[in-house]
């Protein structure tokens, strides 16, 4: 990392050619496999895309650097910090950001919520114990989760795991896995092609991606695999490169010559009969697995977890394994079922000697369990271009294409399809092109405005309550993304962008004053048709049954998605004519877990309806009918209802 230990605070430049496009983060070699799949797909849906990849380690820099070439610009993903992770997102300006099977971030995910950026997760994986992790952690996991516009799932369990965790089911697809639309490079072909040309018939097992404790009962094993198989290789492929000169001294150590790939020795020439090769290079796991007659996969002989097994059942490689597989679990399942992976069930090298040797023996079992790993392989395929579709809409829709500008005293957001004019928090703008109209309510701080296809609705944040006449319109801060104008904003979004019953955001404005002080400005698109609950019980005509429900499912929809509505009450609760309920005014709400404060949401819009039935004769609202077909309503989970 010599040279970039700047991108680890987000200190570094971002290349204009990467800024307001995607981000994708690839913490290592792992997902990076998939994600050059994903990058591959998306460049025939989107081939302008302006698209910055990040990783965690620098073998996965390499990885991506070699694969993607100039197709992407590529940096490290900054430390997991409020700070580096703001400033990663304020220079780069992503419109959406796609994160690679498990690599949730809190403070990334903090970060882009803030901003109204929307974050898909891809080829997710989630094993069972991780879910129960999850879990234990509720409250802390949960508003994570929730706010991910997309969970693109593996596999079925993998859905119904985050789907039981909080993420809404409609925002969860079964994709499946990235690296079963593994493009092998015709250079990965031809390298083990000449490796095999060298070794001529030498049988030939790979242990990819070892990790301690497993080269040593490999080695171990090998010398009683040899007297079956005295012509046998094993080439051991180590996970991290930092280990490759300790395994090279456990080579020896057992008494072979240690032959390096790095360092351009093989087992040809007067080392033909050495039965063990170091592939102590990055990158070619590809080749060695085009080469292999057997695979193990390491990672799962000690608890580690194990690894994907994906390499070598693209080639029709033959799959041996420990039982250490929970991080794929999910996969080997799969395997399991079709007769398509060997299970090495113990860490001592009796055992693995004895299942490796059968199976070396024995071609017949070794082309079933080839066919059985080709079989589940092909049967994930097309989860790319699957993949590219969901981001690519979720790029298109109006959450992810924000302007942000800040110019030090005045910070702006807008949502760049809304066509919205020059200076369009100032009323004077509005006034001047003839479409100002009357004063909306809210303490006089709100107006109607021409614009659009519905309308729309420009409000001036003002305080209420005791301290309103001390403090005005002003309020505390200095940072955008934390202003009320924008915290709304972007909660709105997020809120459309999981089908809630919400108006669209199409600006928000904070301007900066003295002694770290802000006013702010937002403005939605008004929705047609569209009266409060308490205007239209106001007419003294009751609503039908149906539309107390509609209400109480509008509301359930609102707390499912975490979110405290503060002032809930008859004035931000809204029908349009053709029935359909839409919640408003959302200047005080917050995400949060548990679910005490949903019964105090549900007492406040009670407590409203009860005021104005006692000030106004005539309001049409009988507590003891019509707030049962509420309740019915909310407990129903307002199933159907989504916003337009």
């Amino acid at each position: 990392e010599r040279g970039r230990w700047r991108e680890r605070l987000a200190w570094g430049h971002c290349p204009a050619g990467a800024q307001d496009g995607l981000l994708l983060h690839a913490a290592s070699i792992g997902e990076g496999v998939a994600a050059v799949e994903l990058v591959r797909a998306l460049r025939k849906v989107e081939p302008q895309l302006p698209l910055l990849v990040t990783c965690t380690s620098f073998t996965g820099a390499q990885r991506l650097r070699r694969d993607l070439e100039a197709s992407a610009h590529q940096a490290f993903l900054p430390f997991d910090t409020p700070g580096a992770m703001a400033r990663l997102l304020d220079r780069a300006r992503p419109r959406a950001i796609v994160l690679m099977e498990t690599e949730l971030w809190p403070n990334l995910l903090a970060a882009a919520r803030d901003r109204a950026i929307p974050v898909v997760l891809a080829n997710a994986r989630l094993s069972a114990r991780s879910a129960r992790g999850y879990a234990r952690l509720q409250p802390l996991a949960r508003p994570m989760l929730r706010g991910l516009a997309w969970v693109l799932a593996q596999t079925r369990p993998i859905a119904r795991r985050f789907r039981a965790l909080g993420v809404p089911a409609d925002r969860v697809a079964i994709t499946g896995n990235l690296k079963s639309d593994l493009q092998v490079p015709p250079a990965a072909r031809q390298r083990a092609a000449l490796w095999r040309q060298q070794l001529g018939d030498r049988p030939v097992v790979v242990a990819g991606s070892t990790h301690p404790g497993e080269d040593e009962v490999l080695l171990e094993a090998w010398p009683r695999l040899q007297q079956r198989h005295p012509q046998a290789l094993l080439v051991l492929v180590p996970r991290h490169p930092q280990r490759f000169d300790a395994v090279a001294r456990l080579v020896a150590q057992h008494g072979h010559p240690v032959l390096r790939h790095s360092r351009g020795e093989a087992p040809v020439g007067e080392h033909a009969g050495a039965p063990v090769w170091l592939a102590d290079t990055l990158g070619e796991m590809l080749s060695w697995m085009a080469l292999a007659d057997l695979a193990f996969v390491g990672g799962s002989l000690v608890p580690h977890g194990g690894h994907s097994p994906i390499e070598a059942m693209a080639f029709g490689c033959p799959v041996a394994s420990g039982r250490h597989v929970r991080n794929f679990a999910d996969t080997y399942r799969a395997l399991d079922r079709d007769g398509a992976v060997a299970w090495v069930d113990g860490c001592d090298a009796a055992t693995v000697a004895a299942v490796l040797e059968g199976l070396l023996g024995d071609a017949a079992a070794r082309g079933r369990l080839a066919e059985g790993g080709q079989r589940v392989f092909a049967a994930s395929a097309g989860a790319a271009e699957r993949s590219a579709r969901i981001v690519a809409e979720v790029l298109r829709r109006g959450a992810g294409t924000v302007q942000r500008q800040d110019d030090g005293r005045v910070a702006c957001w807008i949502d760049t399809a809304s066509a919205l004019p020059a200076q369009p928090f100032d009323a004077a703008t509005w006034q001047r092109l003839g479409a100002w109209q009357a004063t909306a309510g809210g303490r006089g701080s709100a107006g109607f405005v021409t614009h659009g296809a519905h309308g729309a609705v420009l409000r001036h944040y003002r305080r209420g309550g005791l301290f309103a006449p001390l403090l005005g319109d002003v309020y505390i801060g200095c940072r955008a993304e934390r202003s009320r104008a924008m915290r709304e904003f972007a909660l709105l979004q997020a809120l459309r962008a999981r089908g809630l019953p919400v108006p669209r955001a199409l600006g928000a404005r904070m301007e900066r004053l003295r002694a770290c002080r802000y006013r702010a400005d937002l403005i939605v698109e008004r929705i047609p048709g569209a009266r409060s609950l308490g205007e239209r019980l106001a007419g003294g005509q009751g609503l039908p049954a149906g539309q107390w429900r509609t209400l109480g499912g509008a509301v359930r929809q609102l707390h499912d998605a975490g979110v405290d509505h503060v002032d809930l009450n008859a004035h931000n609760l809204l029908l349009d004519d053709a029935g359909a309920a839409w919640l408003v005014d959302f200047d005080r709400c917050r995400e949060r877990a548990g679910q005490g404060w949903k019964a105090g949401n549900l007492a406040r819009l009670l407590r409203s309806l009860r005021k104005l039935a006692d000030r106004q004769p005539g309001f049409a609202f009988d507590e003891g009918a019509d707030w049962p077909l509420l309740l019915e309503g909310y407990r129903g989970g307002g199933e159907g209802l989504r916003a337009r």
